[in-house]
């Protein structure tokens, strides 16, 4: 048993250059391999291999891609999935631009089929990847200028094989969803980086998920292009937010997917989903148009402020308190006359009631004084006066649908109530009272039947008046 363990030390693992130099399944083999040595010595041969291979069909760079695909799962730590993702995305800008096309297209085609099989575990690693692949072929994008043409061809890519998927299976749809989910915060990464696409350039970006909003069938598809893409894009421009602001023609993109709508082939779940991205961007853009407005207004406003002399700020506080000396002698001088025409309107009140008075023999009456008084020798009529006092506590209206009020409640019978309605009365008559007001009430008929005797006595009449007719 020794022996063996010793022989199996002693082995030594293939060398990676003797194979490499031949054929691609060396390499795929070293870059699938579970040990980590063989798999560093892969990658760093595999540079090298796409470069001496410029003419390499797109099958051998997939089947490279499939032992890349178990190279990056068998990496465990974040650290060493980060670094290799950063490698392997980083080959798009280095490599030539045919090969890189090539690589390109075929980690997108690796990753719609092994989507379905990746668990819960790994999902994350692979989505980084993913993101990772996205924002390198932005760099790549910058680094041409923002070429349309090259943009288009890496669009293609996405739309053929991702967003726009076989409608029988939906393999791979997730990625999809991925995708969506990562376009326009990698555009605003690589704006605040200091690129500066155009608005074509832009376009040639939305292409995929604009054709997926036309011609795909898969709701949940539909649903989340919207929600992720069209949407953000909508909140971005109400902030005024790169590169949605002055670098994109909003009101085109917005023309351009009502008139892909309003298309007779389109179909209708397609059809509201375009005009849902359509409307919104549209009224993203008055708003942040407004919000301009407001702003510039405000500036103005702020420069007037500014302009304004020092010595009109000073003065105006002296003209405040000569304003204010002055009310304060008009209401000196005001108040002796409103005190004079306030003694005047008593004493005609007091001659008034004196005039009104009756001679009764130097009696009191109710504590008021009878002093004779005669206009014209005729005899004038004493007049009685009654304090009332009126409270809505004891003075309470009885309405319908409400409770009964309290027995030492009186409740006159109308909302205005006089002065004889507020002297309380015992509790015999107002139970009485309020008995016969309610046999009053169920004794009333009712107002249908009011109608039937009326159309009865109508009826009656209208029978006589023929009768007389006839026999005249």
């Amino acid at each position: 048993m020794a022996k063996k363990q010793r022989e199996k030390k002693k082995r030594s693992k293939p060398l990676l250059e003797d194979t490499a130099a031949t054929s691609d399944s060396g390499l795929a083999r070293a870059l699938g391999s579970t040990d980590r040595d063989t798999r560093e010595k892969g990658l760093l041969v595999l540079t090298q291999w796409l470069n001496s291979h410029p003419d390499a069909s797109q099958n051998e760079i997939i089947r490279l891609w499939k032992a890349l695909y178990y190279c990056f799962w068998h990496s465990d730590l974040v650290s060493v999935q980060t670094a290799l993702a950063d490698r392997l995305s980083g080959l798009v800008c280095t490599l030539s631009p045919t090969v890189a096309f090539v690589y390109f297209s075929a980690f997108v085609v690796t990753m719609k089929r092994e989507w379905p099989g990746i668990d819960q575990h790994r999902m994350d690693k692979y989505m980084m990847l993913v993101r990772k692949f996205y924002a390198a072929s932005l760099e790549l994008f910058d680094q041409s200028h923002w070429n349309v043409d090259l943009i288009r061809s890496y669009s293609t890519v996405w739309k053929d094989t991702v967003v726009l998927l076989p409608y029988a299976n939906d393999l791979g749809v997730g990625l999809a969803y991925h995708v969506c989910s990562v376009v326009v915060s990698e555009l605003e990464k690589m704006v605040e980086a200091g690129a500066r696409p155009s608005h074509d350039a832009l376009r040639a970006v939305l292409d995929p998920f604009i054709e997926g909003l036309r011609a795909s069938e898969n709701k949940v598809l539909l649903k989340k292009i919207y929600s992720d893409v069209f949407a953000e894009i909508a909140q971005r421009v109400e902030s005024n937010a790169e590169p949605f602001g002055s670098m994109c023609d909003v009101q085109s993109l917005a023309q351009e997917l009502f008139s892909l709508g309003s298309h007779k082939k389109t179909k209708s779940k397609n059809r509201e989903y375009l005009y849902l991205a359509s409307s919104d961007v549209e009224q993203a853009l008055k708003h942040a148009k407004k919000k301009t407005v407001v702003k510039k207004s405000k500036k103005k406003a702020a420069k007037k402020e500014d302009e304004i002399p020092v010595r009109i700020v000073q003065e105006a506080p002296e003209e405040e308190e000569e304003e204010e000396e002055d009310q304060v002698e008009k209401t000196i001088a005001e108040a002796p006359k409103s005190q004079e025409n306030k003694n005047k309107k008593k004493k005609k009140k007091k001659a008034k009631s004196n005039t009104g008075s009756e001679p009764a023999s130097g009696s009191h009456e109710n504590g008021i004084d009878a002093t004779p008084h005669h206009i014209d020798d005729e005899p004038s009529q004493k007049i009685r006066r009654k304090s009332v006092r009126f409270s809505l506590k004891k003075n309470l209206v009885r309405r319908i649908g409400q409770p009964p009020f309290p027995e030492n409640v009186r409740t006159p019978p109308t909302s205005k109530p006089k002065g004889s309605a507020l002297k309380q009365m015992p509790l015999a008559s107002q139970n009485r009272k309020r008995m016969l007001t309610f046999s009053d009430a169920v004794d009333e008929p009712s107002s249908l039947e009011a109608k039937t005797k009326k159309k009865k006595k109508k009826d009656v009449k209208k029978k006589k008046k023929k009768m007389m007719m006839s026999e005249s």
